[in-house]
């Protein structure tokens, strides 16, 4: 088995499911960039928790039911009814 294969074997088996796409890209970035092992896995581990904040976000912003985004230029004023026309657009 390969490096590469063993590492993703790995990182699955451990749920460390942003380090399979990124540890190669911060390796060189490390390499050439003359940093220690334990700088280049400080920045492998940073980028997972980053990967896993926003996963978090994100599904607790969709757990939250929040309503959908809307812009006041997008809505439609022919239904707000009993508002003069000035008073919305001022």
């Amino acid at each position: 088995m390969l490096l590469h294969e063993q590492i993703e074997h790995l990182c699955e088996s451990l749920k460390l499911n942003s380090i399979p796409t990124h540890w190669s890209s911060l390796a060189e970035k490390c390499i050439a960039q003359d940093k220690s092992y334990g700088e280049f896995l400080l920045s492998l581990l940073k980028c997972e928790q980053q990967q896993r904040d926003e996963r978090t976000r994100n599904l607790l912003s969709r757990m939250a039911g929040f309503p959908a985004h809307k812009e006041l230029n997008t809505f439609d004023f022919k239904f707000a009814t009993g508002i003069p026309n000035n008073t919305y657009r001022n």
